[in-house]
């Protein structure tokens, strides 16, 4: 099988790790589109726009089994709408766990770190409206986590400054479950332990997705592979792309710049 991935950045190599660790053994394609980054902070048209194009070179020329929408501003923008354009093809987005964290929550009071669009897309709306009606949501748009894990930053006093800051809407509130509402955030999962109250739960979706997207898999009749391979592809700058994502212990593979 053959498994596409598409990210803005670097971000989505969190749900990669997933479905590689799940284990789910197959031929895996990354789009990093850092020529476009961050989607955070552009127009839905242009986002969907991106994915798109995204999507048709993965199927038409490495003819993907399955794509992961590895961005929870792009699957909120455009998951839907490649469904309906290829309703036989297994398309599988990450959204924000709100429903796992407003279930487990004991204090009634859990917070989602996203970026600008997520926070205010009506999808993340209905979701809580959905699965959080009796439980207080407290939004935090987090666009500058992004850009630190893009630099590499990951921890340290930058790291540090920028996480406390973020989070000092918190300090009112007594959350028991932070949801991680962007795949680049598991990246800054250490430093977010060593600063948050130990009984916070950190709420990452990834391993449901790698899950779901098995089961999907074998309802198309997609069989695994019997071993992985890795193609790691950016539209940016190939040595800068290079240097982020040898630090994350990603399995080695074909590294390529893409134009499209």
């Amino acid at each position: 099988m053959k498994i596409g991935f598409i990210d803005s950045g670097i971000g989505g190599l969190s749900v990669m790790k997933a479905f590689i660790s799940y284990p789910i053994l197959a031929d895996y394609f990354y789009i990093a589109d850092t020529a476009h980054l961050p989607y955070g902070l552009k127009t839905h048209d242009y986002i969907h726009d991106r994915v798109e194009k995204l999507t048709h070179y993965l199927i038409n020329t490495h003819h993907i089994d399955c794509l992961v929408i590895a961005c929870n501003t792009a699957t909120a923008i455009s998951a839907e709408k490649l469904r309906k354009q290829m309703p036989n093809f297994p398309i599988i987005g990450i959204e924000p766990a709100i429903k796992p964290a407003a279930l487990a929550s004991k204090s009634k009071e859990i917070a989602i770190l996203a970026t600008t669009s997520m926070i205010n897309n009506p999808r993340l709306t209905r979701l809580i409206h959905e699965f959080a009606s009796d439980v207080s949501v407290i939004k935090i748009a987090a666009d500058r986590w992004v850009t630190l894990v893009e630099q590499g930053i990951f921890s340290g006093p930058k790291a540090d400054a920028a996480i406390h800051e973020t989070l000092q809407p918190l300090s009112d509130h007594s959350i028991d479950q932070l949801i991680l509402g962007c795949t680049h955030f598991p990246f800054l999962e250490t430093e977010l332990r060593s600063i948050l109250n130990s009984e916070i739960v950190l709420v990452n979706p990834a391993a449901a997705v790698a899950k779901h997207t098995l089961h999907s898999l074998d309802q198309h009749h997609i069989e695994a592979n019997t071993s992985s391979t890795y193609h790691y592809l950016t539209t940016g700058d190939l040595k800068h792309f290079q240097h982020q994502i040898s630090p994350l212990q990603m399995p080695e593979g074909a590294v390529c710049t893409l134009a499209v």
